[in-house]
């Protein structure tokens, strides 16, 4: 069976390419209530074939299935690639504006830094119990987070303390979300384990009713 992603969710990557703050789109909650959700829904569409499976085989595989990954960076694999840009500087502390309401553009670079990961990358969309106020930005782009900085000159000696500092955010909102995942996958077997007995022993007193009603039972026209 393939894994079930929360339905509330966008697809794994982002609809286009522009930045947005990320962790802060959804709540842990509901995401954690949809996969429950998803997880009685498919107990409840197994056929009587399937219930006949050893119960602890299929409790691992429909919990499994509805189970989250968080994702794991790959900071030994990160690659850049620059190209030249315009960036506005009008907000620049350091910077004597006559008109900081209005932008101001110099010549600088975009660093884009391209880190893989493994695991659910809707995840980060979704926001953990415990969060700051100033979450970190970035695009996730199929299996790779995109941390895109436009650097004036006098910032890119400090260029790669920022890009540090950012992954250190990221993962430590990764961290927050790693209790309820955990309490999840522990949830989803107990769960998984309930449903299947409860249908098992629905499917048997349905068997013992027809039985007792001592009639031929008519066997099923299969459905085209």
């Amino acid at each position: 069976m393939s894994r079930i992603s929360p339905l509330l969710l966008h697809k794994q990557g982002m609809p286009d390419e522009v930045e947005h703050v990320l962790f802060r789109k959804h709540a842990i909650f509901n995401v954690i209530e949809q996969q429950k959700s998803e997880l009685r829904k498919a107990v409840a569409r197994l056929s009587r074939i399937e219930l006949e499976k050893d119960h602890s085989e299929l409790t691992e595989e429909l919990s499994a299935k509805c189970s989250i990954k968080i994702p794991v960076l790959h900071d030994n694999q990160i690659e850049v690639t620059d190209e030249e840009t315009q960036v506005d500087v009008s907000r620049d502390p350091v910077r004597c504006m006559p008109d900081p309401s209005r932008p101001f553009f110099v010549s600088g670079v975009r660093i884009t830094v391209h880190v893989p990961f493994e695991g659910d990358g809707w995840l980060f969309d979704v926001q953990p119990t415990t969060y700051s106020l100033s979450p970190p930005s970035g695009i996730i782009q199929g299996a790779e987070l995109l941390l895109i900085k436009d650097v004036p000159p006098e910032r890119q000696a400090a260029l790669k303390a920022e890009i540090n500092q950012d992954l250190a955010n990221v993962k430590k909102y990764l961290e927050c979300l790693a209790p309820s995942v955990h309490q999840l996958a522990a949830d989803l077997k107990q769960i998984a384990s309930q449903e299947i007995s409860r249908r098992q022993q629905q499917l048997a007193s349905q068997a013992d009713l027809i039985s007792s009603l001592g009639f031929l039972k008519r066997a099923k026209e299969p459905s085209d």
